[in-house]
């Protein structure tokens, strides 16, 4: 599995599911401008996996009212929805859900 969903990667082995966070080198690496993955977090079940998701987009909120909060928490299930959409086809056993 290897599905890109805004600034978040989403891949897998045989024993995981992976976040990883698109990054972009800075102006004094090797390679300025250069995109790379940067480990985001394992989760053992897709559930935990779209559970991570939120939280992390949810967790970088700089909201300071409630009521950016909830637009961040709009976001956020957004997100989640979209890496549903996308995880749609493939083949699942109903025991990693």
């Amino acid at each position: 599995m290897h599905i890109k969903i805004g600034e978040y990667v989403l891949t897998s082995d045989p024993r995981q599911y992976i976040i990883n966070e698109v990054r972009q080198r800075g102006e004094d690496a090797n390679k300025p401008g250069e995109t790379y993955l940067e480990f985001g977090g394992s989760y053992p079940t897709l559930h935990r996996l779209l559970t991570g998701l939120f939280e992390k987009k949810l967790r970088a909120s700089d909201a300071e009212t409630v009521s950016q909060l909830r637009d961040d928490v709009i976001k956020a299930v957004a997100l989640v929805e979209k890496a549903v959409e996308l995880i749609d086809g493939v083949d699942l056993k109903a025991e990693e859900i």
